[in-house]
Formats: C-alpha cells, structure tokens, sequence
C-alpha cells in the first residue's frame, strides 16, 4: 500500500515539475520494522527550526509589527516546540490533544 501511495505522488510531482521545466528524482522508499540507528538527527533539527519559525507570534509580528495572542490559531512558536518535544519523547499521539487543554497549559 505504502509503494502504490508514494508512486502516485511521484506521478503529481513529476507532472508539476515537468510544467515548470525541472526534472523531478524520484524517491527510494525503505521499509523498516522496529527501530533503525541513524545518523539523521537533521530531521528533529530541522522540525524544531521549522516549529519555531511558524508560531503564530513570530509570523504575526514579522507580518505586522506586532502580536495578537487571541487570534493565534496554531500556538506561539514556544508552544510549537513545547509539543513537538512531547511528541517526541512520548512516541504517543494522545499525548498532542491540544484541544483538552486548559490555554494557560500549552
């Protein structure tokens, strides 16, 4: 099922990257089962960067000057983080109802 989803997405990108003139290289799907030693650490790097650059607060005020915390809709960029370190550590997507929680908890 895995093959068959990731080579309909090639399709999609290999058609969008054709109509801009690129050439789109394809990915290698591995399959794993139980844990794999890496050296990948890039990738948390990465989504911590990404978490924080994406706050609501920090694109408010790049935007306009200034922050308005009862329009956020996706959380602080510390609140991003804080949940993404929770769902690292805990490996538990229960762990990620940022619905159930009291405001002043996130």
């Amino acid at each position: 099922m895995v093959s068959v989803i990731l080579a309909d997405t090639e399709d999609v990108w290999i058609q969008l990257f054709r109509a801009t003139g690129k050439v789109y290289r394809e990915p290698k799907l591995v399959m794993f089962r139980g844990q794999v030693q890496s050296a990948c650490g890039f990738q948390i790097e990465e989504a911590l960067r990404a978490a924080s650059a994406i706050g609501d607060d920090r694109l408010q005020k790049q935007a306009r000057g200034y922050v308005v915390p009862e329009s956020f809709t996706h959380g602080s960029s510390k609140q991003r983080v804080k949940w993404f370190y929770r769902g690292l550590k805990t490996g538990d997507m229960n762990q990620g109802d940022t619905f159930s929680v009291p405001y002043d908890q996130l």
